[in-house]
Parts: C-alpha cells; sequence; structure tokens
C-alpha cells in the first residue's frame, strides 16, 4: 500500500505498483500521475476461491479480537459497540462468544497458533498461484 505523497520521496527505488481495481485511465487523472513515477502499475488480482472453509471469519473475529486487547488498541471497542448497536440477540452471543475467545487467546502461544491455523485455513480456501506469479 503506498499512501499519497510517499512514491515522491521513493525515487531511485524500483517500484511495482499492484493496485486493487485498477483501470488503466487512473494513470491520466491527478493522482495517477503520481503513479507514474511507480516503474509499473499492474491489478492486484483477487483470489479465487477454490474452496469455503465453514468457521473462517468467526476464526478472523477471535484472533482480530485477541489482537486488539493484545496491542491495547482502545478503538476496537468504540467501533464494536457501534456496529453492533442493532444486533439481534443471536449476533450478541456470537459477539460475546468472540469477546470471551479474544480473551483466552491473549497469550502469544495461544494466539500465534491461532494465526497460524487461520493462514493455513486461509491457503487452503483460496488458490494464491496467481498472486504468488505476480
Amino acid at each position: 500500500m503506498v499512501h499519497s505523497g510517499v512514491l515522491d520521496y521513493l525515487t531511485g527505488v524500483d517500484l511495482h505498483l499492484l493496485i486493487k481495481n485498477f483501470e488503466p485511465s487512473i494513470l491520466n487523472t491527478e493522482a495517477g500521475q503520481t503513479f507514474s513515477r511507480a516503474t509499473s502499475c499492474q491489478p492486484l488480482l483477487p483470489p479465487p476461491v477454490s474452496r469455503r472453509i465453514k468457521g473462517l471469519p468467526f476464526l478472523k473475529e477471535v484472533i482480530d479480537n485477541a489482537f486488539s486487547r493484545r496491542n491495547k488498541i482502545k478503538s476496537y471497542k468504540i467501533y464494536k459497540r457501534w456496529f453492533h448497536r442493532n444486533y439481534p440477540v443471536s449476533l450478541r452471543l456470537r459477539s460475546v462468544l468472540i469477546e470471551f475467545l479474544g480473551l483466552i487467546s491473549q497469550p502469544r502461544l495461544i494466539f500465534s497458533g491461532l494465526y497460524d491455523f487461520y493462514n493455513y485455513l486461509y491457503q487452503l480456501s483460496y488458490d494464491l498461484t496467481a498472486i504468488k506469479q505476480q
């Protein structure tokens, strides 16, 4: 990810940009003029789903919760309260379960194990060969 103005400071670096939803016509816009400083601009290829693995989004939420707790990210609770304010009872119970599992998943050994397991499942569920070639 390259933020606005960063390309100006990366002169002399062989930089290849992968842009989500890339259209070649973007290079003709004002923002695209900044991208022209890069060596190349290519579309970021989304990985096709090879198979759906149930529970992957749930595991991701537990890991996100544990990460925010481990790193004392205060905004997590604010956003969670805002987005979950109109949840029905079933989703609130799910949220409580995620909070509890995130709480017990904070230790480094458990957190890294869950994260490695999530990456393993992610690689099983998506065909990443096009991205590896890119």
